[in-house]
């Protein structure tokens, strides 16, 4: 067994003045971590009531305060989360202050999206009740070939979600969405073709993909095509394509990329798991229905 750090890969502490740009906002926002977890590897982190122009000090930010939310169904709240605990690519630590909040938050979750909060909270303050940004949208597999036909790139879209895909194609999405920022694309049990393609979007920062598959080791993202990638979630897909991607993106913790990955082996390492566990409590043995959870698992996948 490793044994489990005990600091973050890069380095951040309680107190630290953290800022980042917000697509949201269309400017750099700022975050105050509160406290660290090594245990569970989570970062507390508690946003400010601030954006403008690149700081380079703390004192750029003014008074600290921290984001109180009220808009939709928020009363009061603060905006304060656990987050996984890798200061993330292009954040950047301004100084050290007084906690501004010395509890812990119950609220969990995934990517440091700093900004996104503070952007929602401004149009509420200006009476509009839209609850998303206008570069935001998501789509349905079916809607792409459509889209390719078209052929009028998506420019003004930089957070990207597309589900239920049976077939798609890397080099059509980045010409769809050459701006995006955040891709999610979530398979029906489909095939992604050309993912290489996705090399050509310059500016992404955060790719989730899931059940989806065809993809191979060459069409791995590089660190040079897309050097801003900070967040690489891969849920079933070919394990080819994920060891690949692990040995390129995973030593780039240093640098603030979060990698995660279930591909086909994890995949039956869990449910290997689950029998163990249901022979050792009913004290027999489960061969047959082990043998019918991997077939049941290999019909439906193409790995």
């Amino acid at each position: 067994m490793g044994h489990r750090e005990r600091l973050p890969p890069r380095a951040v502490a309680p107190g630290d003045v953290v800022a980042a740009y917000s697509e949201e906002l269309g400017e750099w926002t700022a975050a105050q971590v509160t406290n660290l977890d090594p245990a569970g590897r989570t970062t507390g982190v508690l946003e400010l009531d601030w954006s403008g122009p690149e700081p380079s000090s703390l004192a750029d930010l003014g008074e600290l305060r921290e984001l109180t939310l009220t808009h939709h169904a928020h009363s009061g709240r603060l905006s304060y989360r656990n987050y996984e605990w890798l200061l993330p690519r292009g954040y950047k630590v301004l100084g050290n202050a007084p906690l501004l909040e010395d509890g812990k938050s119950n609220s969990y979750s995934g990517g440091w999206y700093i900004g996104d909060q503070l952007a929602s909270q401004r149009r509420w303050d200006r009476g509009e009740r839209i609850t998303h940004h206008p570069g935001r949208r998501s789509f349905f597999g079916h809607e792409l070939a459509e889209l390719v036909a078209r052929g009028e790139p998506l420019t003004e879209l930089w957070n990207v979600s597309v589900d239920r895909i049976d077939a798609a194609d890397g080099h059509d999405l980045a010409g769809l969405f050459p701006n995006a920022v955040r891709l999610r694309l979530a398979g029906n049990l489909g095939l992604l073709s050309g993912a290489d393609g996705l090399n050509r979007l310059r500016k992404l920062r955060s790719l989730f993909v899931v059940d989806l598959f065809g993809m191979v080791a060459g069409d791995c993202l590089s660190t040079a095509a897309v050097p801003d990638l900070a967040q690489l979630e891969l849920h079933s897909v070919p394990a080819e394509y994920a060891a690949a991607m692990k040995k390129v993106w995973v030593p780039e913790a240093a640098n603030g990329t979060f990698v995660e990955t279930v591909e086909r082996d994890e995949l039956f390492d869990a449910l290997d798991a689950i029998v163990d566990y249901a022979e050792a409590e009913h004290g027999r043995a489960f061969a047959a229905a082990r043998e019918q959870l991997a077939g049941g698992v290999n019909d439906v996948r193409d790995w």
